[in-house]
């Protein structure tokens, strides 16, 4: 059986934004972009941001002008996309 690539499988429109922004930031763009995951760019590591994990930031009287990086972000894999898995 044929398993596709990960290029093939994986979705192409993605919305991203550096660690250094606030998570206000991070909400407007989910807002204008109609996307409830933004990737966090880090350097070479990459993390992403769900909006699940900003209303669980909520119940506990979330901070607009923190840093993203203090919410709950989660380490994503770096996979090459001519992998089959």
């Amino acid at each position: 059986m044929f398993f596709p690539f990960v290029k093939d499988i994986a979705s192409k429109d993605v919305i991203s934004m550096p660690i250094n922004k606030t998570i206000g930031d991070a909400i407007q763009v989910m807002i204008e972009s109609n996307h409830r995951a933004i990737v966090i760019l880090d350097g070479h590591f990459h993390h992403i941001l769900l909006a699940q994990d900003i209303l669980t930031l909520n119940e506990n009287e979330l901070d607009l002008n923190q840093p993203v990086s203090s919410a709950i972000i989660h380490k994503l894999p770096h996979i090459h996309q001519e992998k089959t898995y």
